[in-house]
């Protein structure tokens, strides 16, 4: 996978979509751009080889997923269930690390609140009786 345009075409398509009102869910692009950003770095900063690579791709989507709702147990479940189909505890512990540290960062950041929180301000109106 070529890490830079999946990371910046969904990073665009992203803000096109949501900034006009569209709705767009949180999962597929967040464990996408976790994916990309964590085999970016294993090439670009610390220049692994493949097999730590395809582990920092991991940790990526684990941390992706665990950033978008919170749950980093959940991250690091979404990974062993559909993505590496075996359980290594190298990979589980790395894992687990990366997701921790992205709801630790998420949390840091935003707060509790969701990322992108739009308050309620009205409620639509109930739908008449009958009779």
């Amino acid at each position: 996978m070529k890490w830079w345009p999946v990371l910046w075409k969904k990073f665009v398509g992203g803000l096109l979509v949501i900034c006009p009102g569209m709705f767009l869910s949180r999962e597929g692009p967040c464990i996408q751009m976790g994916a990309a950003i964590g085999q970016g770095m294993g090439e670009r900063f610390f220049h692994t080889d493949r097999e730590e690579n395809k582990l920092l791709l991991s940790c990526g989507v684990a941390a992706g997923l665990a950033a978008a709702f919170s749950a980093p147990l959940a991250g690091t479940m979404f990974l062993l269930e559909e993505i590496t189909f075996r359980f290594q505890i190298r990979e589980w512990l790395t894992a687990l690390a990366a997701a921790i540290s992205a709801d630790l960062m998420t949390v840091l950041v935003y707060g509790t609140r969701p990322c992108l929180w739009l308050p309620v301000k009205f409620n639509l109106p109930p739908p008449p009786t009958p009779g």
